[in-house]
């Protein structure tokens, strides 16, 4: 199967828009936290299309604003810093429960033409993005989103 290209049954329960519900690091010490970017009550938006493309969005809601439509340097940084999105293509290994996304725009200049791999759980109307990290501080990162009705 050539990249974008989905099986049906997955690509139909994929296919719409999700909302954030929650962002959550496991730390090796046992401790929980939101991650830390976008705190408690960030807000998120990911799509994916039927036609393979997908697009996702997370914020921290509170950043503070601008004086005006030119912002400073400094004004930018700090929204920057609370805000992240990329969007491009997918697929989706159905028997290693993995969605693999290829960003080709990011805020994140590196993420461009990479492979970021997320193994995934479907759970009626909530889709669990959750892995472990090999080194450092976050024993395991989740995402859950939520599937928006039409």
């Amino acid at each position: 199967m050539a990249r974008g290209e989905q099986s049906q049954p997955i690509q139909k329960a994929l296919a719409g828009t999700w909302r954030l519900v929650s962002t959550e690091e496991k730390l090796r010490d046992g401790r929980t936290r939101p991650y830390p970017d976008l705190g408690s009550d960030a807000r998120g938006m990911l799509i994916y299309a039927n036609d393979g493309h997908m697009c996702v969005v997370l914020m921290k809601p509170n950043r503070p604003q601008w004086h005006s439509d030119e912002a400073t340097d400094a004004e930018k940084i700090s929204a920057a810093s609370g805000f992240t999105s990329y969007c491009g293509t997918y697929k989706v290994d159905e028997e290693k429960h993995l969605i693999t996304h290829y960003p080709e725009m990011s805020l994140m200049p590196n993420f461009i033409g990479s492979e970021q791999k997320r193994p995934y759980k479907l759970e009626g109307k909530r889709l669990i993005l959750s892995d472990t990290v090999p080194t450092g501080e976050v024993e395991r990162w989740t995402i859950v989103w939520e599937k928006v009705e039409k």
